[in-house]
This record gives C-alpha cells, sequence and structure tokens, in this order.
C-alpha cells in the first residue's frame, strides 16, 4: 500500500480570462502543492463547504451527505490515489455495519465531501512528489493579473498556474467520462 500524505486546501483558482478552475492541496508540512482541475459548479460547491455557506435548499454534495447519514454510512477519509494518463482518480472511504468501503470518485467530490463530513484529505505521496509543486522550485515567479485568488495568497506560483491551462502538456481535470465541450470549457471534468 502507498504512502498517503494528508492535505489540505491551500486556495481556489479562476481565470478571468477563460474557464480554468483550480483547486490547490497543499500537504500539511507545506513541501508541496497539488493543483486540480475541476469543473465551475464544483468549485462553488467547494467554496460553499470552505465558507460553511447555508443554502436554502441541498446541493449535490449535501445530498450526498444526507444519503449517507439516512444508510448509516460514515465517511472515514477521501484518498487522491491514482494518476492515470493525466487524470486524477480517488476514493471515498466509508463505514458502514463495520465494513470499510472504498467508492471511486472524482477528486472534486471527494473534496467537497471530505470539507463537509471534516475527515482528512490524502494524497499518494508519489503523486505529490511527481507532480506536485514545491515551494522553493516557484520563487520568483511574477503576478500574473489575469488570475484571481479565491483565498490564500499563490503570487509565487501564477506562472506555473498559468501553465497549467494547457490540456496536453499538464494533468487534466479529475476523472469522471471522457471530457467534451459543455458549458465548463474543453478541460472541465
Amino acid at each position: 500500500m502507498s504512502e498517503m500524505v494528508e492535505c489540505v486546501i491551500h486556495s481556489l483558482r479562476m481565470s478571468l480570462t477563460n474557464e480554468d478552475r483550480i483547486i490547490i492541496l497543499q500537504d500539511r508540512e507545506g513541501e508541496h502543492y497539488l493543483p486540480i482541475w475541476v469543473k465551475r459548479g464544483d468549485l462553488e460547491s467547494i467554496l460553499v463547504a470552505l465558507e460553511q455557506t447555508l443554502m436554502a435548499r441541498p446541493m449535490t454534495h449535501d445530498l450526498v451527505m444526507s444519503l449517507f447519514n439516512t444508510l448509516d454510512a460514515e465517511l472515514l477519509r477521501v484518498e487522491v490515489d491514482d494518476l492515470r494518463e493525466d487524470i486524477y482518480y480517488a476514493k471515498l472511504y466509508l463505514r458502514h455495519q463495520g465494513e470499510e468501503i472504498p467508492v471511486d470518485c472524482r477528486p472534486s467530490d471527494a473534496i467537497a465531501l471530505a470539507l463537509r463530513a471534516r475527515v482528512p484529505i490524502l494524497v499518494r505521496k508519489d503523486i505529490l512528489e511527481d507532480v506536485g509543486i514545491r515551494p522553493e522550485d516557484a520563487m520568483g515567479m511574477e503576478e500574473n493579473a489575469s488570475d484571481e485568488a479565491l483565498e490564500g495568497d499563490l503570487s509565487p506560483f501564477s506562472d506555473f498556474i498559468d501553465s497549467l491551462g494547457k490540456p496536453d502538456d499538464e494533468p487534466k481535470p479529475d476523472a469522471d467520462t471522457p471530457t467534451d465541450q459543455n458549458e465548463d470549457g474543453p478541460e472541465a471534468a
């Protein structure tokens, strides 16, 4: 079994010039930052959870949490546990009737649920080491006015973040099914 590293959300990023939305995870020791592309609606759901905003009607991730509670299933943790063909994969780990059950999901859904359940977000260590960005590698980069940080300060990373919008060169949005053109743009998953 691969070693897992606990991560937190460092910031949420969105481009003012295109449809790119990115979650930046940071390991607890601050050694690596991991960018994950998401759809607009997923970013909004994560932002609602971060801000603990009460909605008049449940969002999809709130509905899933309600289903877990109704079925007496407990979300234990979420893991970003694979990277294949530039696509991240994740699993929810549930406990139901004393059994631990892994459930495949997109990282954006895993993160949105982890925030609501207040459980750890874990990333496989070799993924962080292979594609994560180390702070000392990004020092000295200039701020790019086309990106707006929703939370946190990523100014040292703006050039790197700009390069992430190139779908053929960098890890793509988290896994779902093959992407197609939609309102969130060609890279959204």
